[in-house]
């Protein structure tokens, strides 16, 4: 019941996103390789341009790495952790909230059935008199005397 709340799932996908973010910032210490695929033509003429005979292709592999940058990608780890760890806090927050306010709506749940059960008890339990009708005159009835204009509608 609480995963399909909004603001749970909101910060998960928070969460989520800050960790790939960390993980991005981790992978930068490692070398790029990179595999391009050419396709071409080795024709010497228009007319033999687009035959099967004169494609070509080739593969190359390269690769890269950064020998030197002065702590910019630990900097850039340390701060995605510390945002991902941020993250975290606030989910933890959201879901203790969730529950809270789960709670809450079931203890007024039971307060309310507590109270209906005590109110058809007391109900119950109540001497039943017949209730005395005293004539209303029209649709005020005066309770005071002739002196006293007091009428209660």
């Amino acid at each position: 019941m609480l995963r399909d709340r909004p603001d749970v799932r909101g910060a998960e996908r928070r969460i989520a996103a800050a960790t790939a973010r960390q993980n991005v910032a981790v992978a930068d210490l490692f070398p790029r390789f990179r595999i391009p695929l050419t396709l071409g033509t080795a024709a010497s003429g228009f007319g033999s341009l687009f035959s099967a005979a004169s494609t070509i292709w080739s593969v190359a592999a390269t690769g890269s790495q950064t020998l030197f940058d002065d702590g910019q990608r630990k900097a850039r780890i340390r701060a995605a952790e510390a945002i991902t760890a941020t993250q975290r806090l606030q989910y933890e927050q959201t879901v203790r909230v969730a529950f809270r306010d789960v709670e809450d709506a079931l203890t007024g749940i039971e307060t309310e059935a507590t109270r209906r059960e005590a109110l058809g008890a007391a109900k119950l339990s109540a001497p039943r008199r017949p209730i005395a009708r005293q004539p209303l005159i029209g649709h005020c009835a005066s309770a005071a005397p002739a002196r006293w204009i007091i009428s209660i509608c």
